[in-house]
């Protein structure tokens, strides 16, 4: 991101009001989801609310207890000759297929 401008996309899940996958207060039995602009104005740095953001995707203590440092899979943008939506969405699916893998709960 290089500004806090929202674009009108018409690629569903790039737009401000476009709805995520995080129910409202983590409340899985709830209806209503958070909106990517909901999202962005909780997680805004400069509130002394949000208690912390990362500056990098790394975890040596996770890496120590036996987990692998690359907890989250690099990707690299897609060509602007395929489908970025659904190259996102494949991507997407792995990701999550992965972490489902690692949770030991």
């Amino acid at each position: 991101f290089t500004d806090e401008v929202w674009t009108n996309s018409t690629c569903w899940g790039h737009n401000e009001d476009d709805t995520t996958v995080w129910h409202v207060d983590l409340d899985e039995t709830s209806d209503t989801q958070y909106t990517n602009g909901e999202l962005m104005d909780m997680f805004n740095p400069m509130l002394v609310e949000t208690p912390y953001v990362y500056d990098t995707f790394e975890w040596p203590h996770c890496e120590a207890e036996g987990y692998p440092l690359q907890l989250v899979e690099e990707l690299t943008p897609p060509s602007p000759l395929t489908d970025d939506a659904a190259t996102s969405a494949s991507s997407a699916a792995q990701v999550m297929a992965s972490a489902k893998r690692m949770d030991t709960r």
